[in-house]
């Protein structure tokens, strides 16, 4: 997986932003935190050395135990809800 620019991460519904200080949270993309400055800082101006961003397509497919979901956005409710329909 090649991402070259924010914009790459946006086409996906899912990223994992894995951080070494605040532990790796998956969020949907349209989460408040998921922003061009975060990226920018995190990848291009840190050089990932605390951490980067991996975009995924489908949350049920994250098999790291040390990813837990944002309390924000809660990209798992959608997954929950979408099951009861």
């Amino acid at each position: 997986m090649d991402i070259k620019s924010f914009a790459d991460i946006l086409e996906y519904p899912y990223v994992i932003i894995f951080d070494n200080a605040t532990g790796n949270k998956p969020h949907k993309t349209s989460c408040s935190f998921v922003t061009e400055e975060n990226y920018n800082l995190k990848m291009t101006i840190n050089q990932r050395k605390n951490g980067y961003y991996q975009p995924i397509e489908d949350y049920e497919h994250i098999r790291d135990a040390s990813v837990v979901p944002c309390k924000k956005c809660k990209p798992t409710q959608f997954r929950c809800l979408y099951k009861r329909v």
